[in-house]
């Protein structure tokens, strides 16, 4: 294994472990504060607003002055977002705190995976992308499942303490990234005439046009978008739905969150294999239709087995299906518009997340959380099918 892959291991470990201090009791957190759905659905559609309107700019600025300092950027910024979030007191604070938030993540989101694929691919034995993002993904979950589950128990005791330990790991992580990540950085050259936004419209313009001379590139980020309109009601629903079902208290949320991550590391150890054997576009498909039927499974449940079983399909199908299509981008995007066409993609997703979190969330205030989980549902059938269409289209 490559200093670079540790490196990008150890990264982005520490990363997810930094925001998921958070991730079992955000929810809990928010309906203790006093909102409901619908208005946590608007406060999480302000992170994905902002992403969308800032995610090809920071992937374009981490494409000109270099992926080591988009990311170490981030970690400052999220570190202040938490710290908002810390101080917080009602929905204009958690607004203004899940913009800055949104901004420190598209700061990281193109460019550290472009810095390690783009790293180990220099060297001499590469692993390939799918290997190596999957690993990222398998060693993201193990890094969310220790955090987590502290994060259950420190909301057990005050749901504002796992916000400061965020806070704290991000500086940690920022601090690690400074002193681990090398990076022989030469900027993009620009060529051509005056852009709108200088060096960062002219990085932009390029990522645009390496989409749009790739018809896989554009149907892959419409698939994109449609899955995040459907998935992000089932990630932030599922705290409520589980106290629903079992009664129980925040310490239960952290070890269903750990539950879902060991599956999630499982399904991801399993990736490169699936794909060698059926094909990512077959992988694709098969990850999306066991997200929507999990997802029907647990919206029709009312129980809590049944419904954690559906939750743990979906975990699976997620984990799969994710590094799979970010592994198919990567083989369609040069070097010095890698990072800019990340952001694209996930711009894309950002877009179907925040559309679906105000309607899916309008849905769940008049139907309730299984009737938003059943649109969910038939919107990854949907993209079920889309993957099918690709892969028949590709066959000879």
């Amino acid at each position: 294994m490559s200093r670079t892959e540790r490196t990008y291991y150890l990264i982005v470990g520490s990363y997810n472990l930094s925001w998921a201090f958070v991730g079992a009791v955000y929810t809990i957190f928010l309906l203790d504060a006093g909102l409901d759905l619908f208005e946590i659905n608007l406060v999480l559609a302000t992170f994905f607003i902002a992403s969308f309107l800032f995610e090809v700019p920071t992937g374009a600025v981490a494409d000109l002055l270099g992926r080591k300092v988009s990311f170490v950027g981030s970690c400052i910024v999220r570190a202040g977002a938490f710290w908002l979030y810390f101080e917080a007191d009602g929905l204009v604070d958690f607004l203004i705190a899940e913009a800055v938030d949104a901004v420190g993540q598209t700061l990281a989101s193109g460019a550290l995976d472009a810095w390690a694929v783009d790293g180990t691919g220099r060297e001499k034995q590469p692993p390939g992308a799918d290997r190596l993002l999957s690993r990222g993904y398998m060693v993201s979950h193990i890094a969310m499942l220790m955090s987590g589950l502290a994060g259950g128990y420190l909301g057990q005791q005050n749901l504002r303490i796992p916000w400061i330990a965020g806070t704290i790991s991000f500086v940690v992580t920022g601090i690690i990234a400074i002193v681990w990540m090398r990076e022989r950085w030469v900027p993009a050259e620009i060529s051509g005439p005056p852009v709108r936004g200088g060096l960062v419209g002219h990085q932009v313009s390029r990522g645009l046009a390496t989409v749009r001379s790739a018809p896989i590139l554009r149907v892959l980020f419409t698939i994109t978008a449609a899955a995040g309109f459907a998935q992000m009601p089932v990630l932030h629903y599922w705290p409520p739905y589980i106290q629903a079902v079992s009664g129980k208290g925040a310490w239960l949320l952290g070890w269903v969150w750990a539950f879902l991550i060991v599956l999630s590391i499982i399904a991801s150890w399993l990736v490169p294999r699936l794909v060698a054997r059926w094909g990512r576009g077959r992988v694709a498909a098969g990850a999306a239709l066991l997200r929507g039927t999990s997802v029907l499974l647990a919206a029709t449940a009312g129980r809590f087995a049944p419904g954690l079983g559906g939750l743990a399909g979906h975990s699976v199908g997620m984990s799969i299906g994710i590094p799979v299509v970010d592994a198919w981008v990567n083989d369609h995007v040069a070097e010095r518009e890698r990072a800019t066409v990340l952001s694209i993609s996930s711009m894309a997703f950002m877009f179907g997340g925040a559309s679906g979190l105000i309607v899916l969330g309008l849905v769940a205030r008049a139907g309730g959380i299984g009737v938003a989980w059943i649109c969910s549902a038939v919107i990854y059938c949907g993209c079920a099918l889309a993957y099918a269409a690709i892969v028949r289209a590709e066959e000879p």
